[in-house]
């Protein structure tokens, strides 16, 4: 459907996407904006990041691509492994969609296809429960990995995911356990280290 919005008061400016109306939040005004700005909207867009969908500001679906999706599809393929194994490409597509809707039966949730607050929160808390049982997480040092249970349990949770994948990724594995307890309590390291994670 075209629209016209007056612009100035003799010129049109004519709009070919559909204009949507959302309420973000309990407290906020309705409003419309164009779909491809809509979190809501079901097309190929850029997906929120996951920090957003966990305070409840926004959703992961079917049509978004981005690092958000591609940690969602880890996530998945990683608790609950799909066969043939999800892709993990950063779009939200009808597989994605398939894998979020039987994880969500599994566990309980309203099946949707829809990943919000419960269903991103509950991969989010398998992943540090089976923190003890990665065999990453096993082979670091005793000392580090008590660090890096105590940092954990102080830190709000959404920094627990940046975290725990700093845990489970190669360059931390490759600094001595020295190194990974300083990275663990923020310490500054000697020389210049980079993790890329």
């Amino acid at each position: 459907m075209t629209e016209k919005i007056r612009v100035a008061p003799t010129r049109f400016v004519v709009v070919e996407e559909p204009l949507v109306v959302t309420a973000r939040s309990p407290s906020a005004i309705d409003r419309a904006e164009h779909a491809h700005c809509n979190p809501f909207a079901k097309h190929d867009q850029l997906a929120p990041s996951a920090d957003a969908v966990v305070a409840g500001r926004s959703v992961l679906r079917e049509g978004q691509r981005g690092e958000s999706i591609a940690e969602l599809q880890e996530l998945l393929e990683l608790h609950f492994p799909q066969d043939p194994p999800l892709a993990i490409d950063g779009r939200f597509g009808p597989k994605t969609e398939a894998a979020v809707r039987a994880f969500q039966a599994a566990e309980g949730l309203a099946v949707d296809g829809v990943v919000g607050v419960e269903t991103l929160g509950r991969l989010e808390a398998l992943t540090e429960r089976d923190l003890l049982l990665d065999p990453k997480f096993t082979r670091l040092d005793v000392r580090v990995q008590y660090a890096a249970l105590a940092r954990l349990e102080q830190i709000a949770p959404d920094a627990r995911r940046d975290v725990i994948r700093m845990l489970r990724s190669e360059p931390f594995h490759a600094l001595a356990p020295a190194a990974q307890e300083n990275v663990i309590e923020w310490k500054p390291l000697e020389g210049r280290v980079t993790l890329e994670v």
